[in-house]
């Protein structure tokens, strides 16, 4: 087809009119033009039709944005909750070995007139309770010096080393 000067300057005013940034006369002059003219019509067409491409093309990719922005902060988040709970199930071994640890500990505190008749007789109920007891036999220095060693204060334990 031949452009004539009119075809040239309507095309060079079609992005313009599109935005609507056209003066009055000349958006009078672009209108006038594509009633009449089929080919600058279709050009017009493309245009719009490229800026709804774009358009949509651009709300898929902000949306893809809010996608990826939205599974970051899952991530994170998840992330997060994994540290805690790991610190969180560590804490707890930690304590429940000690629990066990100590809670295993069984103390007994005799005479020290007994026997050894009675002192056998006294393990054999206590392994008879727990095959796996570990006994072992402290006199009362053994106790009140162990005492001494994990009180800071050593005159609390002042008065009891000589008792019988």
């Amino acid at each position: 087809m031949i452009m004539d000067k009119k075809c040239e300057i309507v095309q060079d005013l079609l992005f313009g009119y599109k935005d609507n940034t056209l003066h009055n006369e000349s958006k009078k002059i672009v209108e006038e033009h594509l009633k009449t003219c089929e080919n600058c019509n279709k050009i017009f067409q493309d245009l719009k039709e490229e800026e709804n491409n774009i358009s949509s093309e651009k709300k898929e990719i902000d949306y893809l944005k809010k996608v990826r922005k939205n599974i970051n902060k899952k991530n994170k988040l998840l992330i997060i909750i994994g540290i805690i709970l790991t610190i969180v199930v560590a804490f707890n071994i930690c304590i429940f070995s000690y629990y066990y640890k100590e809670a295993g500990k069984l103390q007994v505190f005799l005479e020290d007139d007994i026997t050894q008749e009675q002192m056998e007789e006294i393990e054999s109920k206590i392994l008879e309770i727990d095959k796996n007891a570990n006994i072992k036999y402290y006199t009362k220095e053994d106790s009140l010096n162990e005492m001494k060693s994990k009180i800071e204060n050593k005159e609390l334990l002042s008065g009891y080393e000589n008792r019988k």
